[in-house]
């Protein structure tokens, strides 16, 4: 298992580094894994999905799937879940990066493709991130599009044994997503939700 999961991360930061490119859910991430030389890395997800819960908390989802091997139908499963604790007002709440309003849990994980006819037997890698930041949003006038931007926010890995190569990162950027409570009660089905 813990030769799937240093492939896994090396996988990572290959894509990570490839995945600099511009779009509506770009996200840059700054590696600390050798403090003495952070590295600079990007990643866009190309769907993302909210939902208001009954707290008035968001739940914003972001997700990118990418095909890994051709072979066994295998893809590179990314997705970021933010929960805001509250919500920044323009003009009324004073704003600063540097306070705290969303949990976050970035995962990247081995899965089998969703159209596979047959599931691979060779298991599956999950690596979790943890943190939490800033995020600015705002909800169109007709309720189904959130438009927003992490200001900063600080993740680490989720066990404090791991051995990733992608290890405590600063995460920032812009995203858009559409509301569809079912993807994100999905996700928190399938993943778990961040917890209070």
């Amino acid at each position: 298992m813990n030769g799937k999961i240093i492939k896994l991360s090396c996988l990572i930061l290959l894509v990570l580094a490839l995945g600099c490119r511009t779009g509506s859910n770009s996200m840059v991430l700054v590696n600390y894994a050798r403090p003495e030389t952070p590295e600079k890395l990007g990643q866009t997800f190309n769907r993302g999905y909210f939902t208001c819960n009954a707290f008035g908390e968001y739940e914003i989802l972001l997700e990118s799937t990418e095909p890994i091997s051709t072979e066994n139908n295998q893809v590179l499963h990314q997705s970021l879940y933010l929960t805001t604790i509250w919500k920044p007002m323009p003009g009324r709440t004073y704003a600063d990066s540097s306070q705290i309003n969303a949990k976050m849990v970035y995962l990247v994980k081995i899965a089998d493709h969703p159209d596979a006819a047959v599931v691979s037997q060779t298991g599956q890698a999950t690596i979790r991130y943890q943190g939490t930041g800033f995020v600015v949003f705002d909800v169109d006038r007709s309720g189904n599009v959130l438009t927003g931007t992490i200001e900063q926010a600080l993740m680490q890995p989720a066990h404090k044994k791991s051995n990733y190569r992608l290890g405590t990162f600063e995460l920032s950027g812009s995203f858009r997503a559409v509301k569809d409570p079912a993807a994100v009660a999905e996700y928190k089905l399938t993943y778990g939700a961040v917890k209070r």
